[in-house]
C-alpha cells in the first residue's frame, strides 16, 4: 500500500524543506549585492542578537541588585528593627562591609 502524497507531501526538486522566514531571508540575500555597501539579513540577525543579548544581561544585573539591596533592606528594618532611613547612610553600609570582610 502506497502512502498519500499530496501537493504538500510530494518531493521537493528546489532544494531542502525551509520555513517561510528562512525562504524569505534566502531570497531577499540573493538580491543584495555585495559592493552597494548594504548589509545581508543574516548579519543584521547577528547584530540584534548580539544588542539583544547585551540587554538582556544588563537587565539580569539590574534585577540582582536591586533584589539585593531590597533584601539587606528588609533584613535591617524588619529583622533588625532599626529605622528605614538608616540605610542611606553612609556610615551604615560601612559597617555591613567591615563585618562581612574582618580578618
Amino acid at each position: 500500500m502506497t502512502e498519500y502524497t499530496g501537493p504538500e507531501q510530494q518531493e521537493r526538486t528546489d532544494g531542502p524543506r525551509r520555513s517561510r522566514v528562512q525562504s524569505r531571508s534566502s531570497e531577499q540575500q540573493g538580491s543584495v549585492e555585495a559592493g552597494n555597501g548594504q548589509e545581508r539579513p543574516q548579519e543584521v540577525k547577528r547584530k540584534r542578537r548580539g544588542i539583544r543579548t547585551l540587554i538582556w544581561t544588563i537587565l539580569i544585573v539590574l534585577f540582582l541588585l536591586a533584589a539585593g539591596f531590597g533584601g539587606v533592606g528588609a533584613g535591617y528594618v524588619i529583622f533588625g528593627k532599626q529605622p528605614w532611613s538608616d540605610l542611606l547612610e553612609w556610615s551604615t553600609w560601612r559597617h555591613v562591609y567591615d563585618l562581612v570582610f574582618a580578618p
